[in-house]
């Protein structure tokens, strides 16, 4: 096995005050994620365009009235509900809340309103908004909610990654069901800014470019498809550890494997700072992670 980093331990004694943190993360803020997600449902088809845009390509560079929308009701919801807790989220620099937050708060949230703008500009149903817990520098949990199609993923360090269908009739945190990686033996790869890298990789390995190989309708281009199984990994440089570090957290949780591309271990999740950038291999198909990381180390001999 690799070494890793990953999100799970068992809990002790000295754990529960961080067990009932993330209890009380889940139970405060999934029904405003989904309030927040109807939000942005409404908005989709009718969105107009935007005079200001970020800097960056296709996916990084996309900002809508959804995102601000969301942020600032998150925003809103945080200050009247934990006004002790920091929260940054992914428009800070927009927003006219930022500044009511202390950013040395030992309890933190961390938001990206629409994770997968891009796809959520094009009219696809994938995108999520993707909540994080931190407490001391740690990140903890994650929610990730698909509007779209009425799902959500809660992960946290104790009790690893579950699914929620809020299709059902009694769909809450207790009727999750648990996510892992026995059945996904996909040796489907998703990359970015992997220009270097991809020539690595093994004719076993079927690579994704999200920036070229993009398609609004493809769910190998979400990567909340690797809980699904329909994708095996992705390999990311110079990535936000924001999104794509969380959801590199929230598969560890699952049981998968977060790493460098060249299979050292991360030291990214003991101490998460959502502004950081990195280059992650994360796998839910540890043979994908196994091929992938030894292509690149002997690339790089």
């Amino acid at each position: 096995m690799p070494n890793t980093e990953t999100g799970s331990k068992t809990p002790s004694d000295t754990d529960l005050n961080t067990t009932n943190l993330i209890n009380q993360f889940v139970d405060t803020f999934l029904p405003q994620l989904i309030i927040a997600g109807n939000y942005a449902r409404q908005l989709q088809g009718r969105l107009q365009s935007r005079p200001e845009a970020k800097s960056g390509d296709a996916w990084t560079s996309v900002l809508t009235d959804a995102d601000l929308g969301v942020q600032r009701y998150l925003e809103a919801y945080t200050l009247a509900q934990v006004p002790d807790w920091y929260f940054y989220g992914e428009e800070h620099a927009q927003s006219d809340n930022t500044k009511y937050f202390d950013p040395a708060a030992r309890i933190a949230i961390m938001l990206d309103p629409i994770n997968g703008t891009r796809l959520y500009k094009d009219g696809a149903d994938s995108y999520d908004i993707l909540l994080s817990l931190r407490i001391d520098d740690r990140i903890v949990a994650t929610i990730s909610h698909m509007p779209a199609q009425q799902i959500t993923y809660i992960a946290d360090c104790y009790d690893g990654c579950r699914r929620i269908d809020h299709t059902g009739a009694a769909a809450t945190s207790s009727s999750a069901i648990n996510v892992g990686p026995s059945n996904n033996a996909n040796m489907t790869l998703a990359t970015y800014q992997t220009d270097a890298l991809a020539a690595l990789l093994p004719a076993s390995v079927d690579n994704v470019n999200m920036l070229t190989d993009y398609a609004a309708d493809d769910p190998r281009c979400c990567l909340n498809s690797i809980f699904e199984g329909q994708l095996g990994g992705y390999l990311f440089c110079d990535c936000a550890l924001l999104d794509v570090g969380a959801t590199a957290f929230a598969v560890t949780c699952a049981g998968g494997v977060a790493t460098k591309p060249d299979g050292n271990p991360l030291d990214v999740f003991a101490h998460f700072d959502p502004e950081r950038r990195e280059d992650l291999l994360v796998c839910m198909n540890p043979k994908l992670h196994d091929v992938v990381s030894k292509a690149i180390r002997r690339g790089a001999d």
